[in-house]
């Protein structure tokens, strides 16, 4: 082999290490950015929900207080109207976050304190919505979510037989 032959050789491979270490920044930094524009797009729909969390669960609050919500203690339109419009906005926040789209620490951060309550809280009318087991995947989403929070706030606890329970 020629030494003409050898440094074409050696100047391939050394493109080739270029070449193949440009892509691996390129992939890093794609990667770092879509982490961003997800925790980004998470403190941004995160916002917008919470305006319309907030306001069910004040109108909740000023008549339940922390108490569990009863079903039999529903009984005005408005009281319905609140929890469904509750639910709804954490079930759409929570598909995301359980997809991935949404980032769960980012959600935990923002409002972790409050899906923890709210699944302790709306317990009974969740189960009252799936209705018996007819329809076990109503807001599956949300309880899969409070779970995920719930577990990361407290490693070593997986949870109790009792439902709605965490004891």
């Amino acid at each position: 082999m020629t030494l003409y032959e050898k440094l074409s050789l050696l100047i391939g491979a050394v493109t080739v290490l270029v070449i193949s270490a440009q892509l691996y920044w390129i992939y890093r930094s794609f990667k770092a950015d879509h982490e961003r524009r997800k925790k980004q797009a998470t403190i941004e729909f995160g916002k917008t929900v919470f305006e319309d969390v907030e306001r069910c669960q004040k109108a909740l609050f000023r008549r339940f207080s922390n108490k569990v919500i009863n079903l039999g203690d529903l009984n005005e339109d408005e009281d319905w109207q609140n929890a469904r419009d509750l639910m709804a906005n954490l079930e759409m926040l929570a598909a995301g976050v359980n997809t991935g789209i949404y980032d769960i620490e980012i959600v935990d951060r923002m409002f972790g304190s409050l899906i923890i309550t709210m699944n302790k809280k709306m317990g009974p009318y969740v189960d009252h919505q799936r209705d018996g087991g007819k329809y076990p995947t109503v807001f599956s989403e949300f309880t899969t979510m409070a779970q995920k929070i719930w577990n990361r706030r407290n490693p070593g606890n997986k949870g109790g037989e009792i439902k709605h329970s965490n004891v």
